[in-house]
């Protein structure tokens, strides 16, 4: 635990974080900004270091099946709670809490993904050498 985030709550304190900063929001808060930040960073590092020890094609799926829900949600949260008294503010406080809370921790996926691809492809690489390194010998 010396010297390495711990991933669970780099994660929860990143998502308190970015609900406190959608309730900062609609006071019109001057730290809104501030929280939001700090939230998705917190969120982003913890999601990427817990990605990273997932292969590669199963970092890719759950990904782009977060930014898949964030997308729908943004289309759909709009059409499906109609509220006449209170008007879209609940409706654009729910679209922006579920895309910060589901579009960081996917595109931490992907990205982890996209890395452990990459680290995949190196090794690959490095055997191939070794094996040629030892057929020339």
């Amino acid at each position: 635990m010396k010297g390495k985030f711990p991933t669970l709550r780099t994660i929860a304190a990143g998502g308190v974080l970015i609900f406190i900063a959608m309730i900062l929001w609609g006071h019109d808060s001057p730290l809104t900004l501030v929280a939001l930040l700090a939230g998705i960073i917190l969120l982003f590092i913890g999601c990427f270091s817990w990605a990273r020890k997932l292969r590669w094609y199963v970092a890719l799926a759950i990904g782009g099946i977060m930014l898949a829900t964030v997308r729908l949600a943004g289309i759909y949260i709009p059409q499906i709670i109609v509220d006449r008294v209170v008007g879209d503010e609940r409706n654009e406080f729910l679209v922006h809490l579920i895309l910060f809370e589901l579009g960081v921790p996917g595109i931490a996926l992907i990205l982890a993904g996209f890395a452990n691809v990459f680290r995949w492809l190196r090794s690959l690489l490095e055997k191939q050498k070794i094996k040629k390194r030892n057929r020339v010998r």
